[in-house]
């Protein structure tokens, strides 16, 4: 697996190569310039200031927003009340690096078991998804360099709370055009009648990242410190690490203090 912290870091990106490739992007930048400038950034980082490898990464992720959400608009709790939603269902939270700023990668951590297709669609979903990773980016720049180690905690959950066309979204976009490095994906006490569904998910995901992901029961949770190197603080306490989360109504007013778009 690769290391959890990598402690060179390069520069952070020149004014000057932002605008730079802010200006190669000038239809989108009139569509919602703070946004593209912003992510411009995050590209420079996420691929160590090369300029061209920048270029088409953002040129991929731009395309793939407009195609899934339909154009560049700001994503935030006012403009779509179901972000707050589905943060209140805490399907997706994330846990800050607990070494702070530039310490270490984040957890993107799931529970599919809190999941309802039927009332919110694959598209919905990856927006939360993607405005979580977005507000990460903006509370620690660094994660775009040390990544992000997810775990969908698949305890209690059923095909009921499966959605195979959001591993369709979400596959291309890890691989493709997404800033994020996943230095490692778990998949954690998974019930049987879900191993065939798991199975077909991880074939929309790039071999890279198949072979990175790790499969760990209840009964075996020590590999997640011990043969994974995952820090109890960065674990939570569901997993049998330290970390509480945030519950409900107190996850939402998290990101409504934060007021990230």
């Amino acid at each position: 697996m690769a290391a959890l912290v990598d402690s060179a870091s390069p520069p952070a990106p020149a004014t000057s190569a932002v605008s730079d490739l802010v200006s190669k992007f000038p239809d989108e930048a009139a569509e919602n310039s703070a946004m593209v400038q912003f992510m411009a950034e995050i590209m420079l980082k996420y691929r160590n200031n090369d300029e061209a490898s920048a270029t088409e990464r953002l040129k991929r992720y731009l395309a793939w927003r407009k195609e899934i959400f339909g154009n560049l608009h700001d994503h935030s709790m006012a403009a779509d009340p179901v972000i707050g939603e589905l943060l209140t269902r805490n399907l997706i939270q994330i846990v800050m690096p607990p070494g702070g700023t530039g310490s270490g990668p984040a957890m993107l951590f799931m529970r599919l078991r809190n999941h309802d297709p039927s009332k919110y669609p694959a598209p919905q979903v990856a927006k939360v998804w993607h405005f979580l990773i977005i507000s990460t980016l903006r509370r620690d720049l660094e994660v775009a360099r040390h990544g992000f180690v997810v775990m969908n905690n698949l305890t209690g959950a059923g095909f009921g709370n499966a959605d195979i066309s959001l591993p369709q979204i979400l596959g291309p976009a890890v691989s493709n055009c997404m800033p994020i490095r996943v230095v490692a994906a778990v998949l954690f006490n998974a019930p049987f009648v879900l191993q065939v569904v798991i199975g077909t998910m991880k074939l929309f995901f790039s071999k890279k990242l198949q072979e990175r992901m790790h499969t760990v029961s209840d009964w075996d949770r020590g590999q997640l410190q011990g043969a994974l190197g995952l820090s109890a603080a960065l674990l939570p306490e569901q997993v049998g690490g330290k970390h509480v989360l945030m519950e409900g109504g107190a996850h939402v007013e998290l990101y409504r203090g934060l007021n990230i778009t």
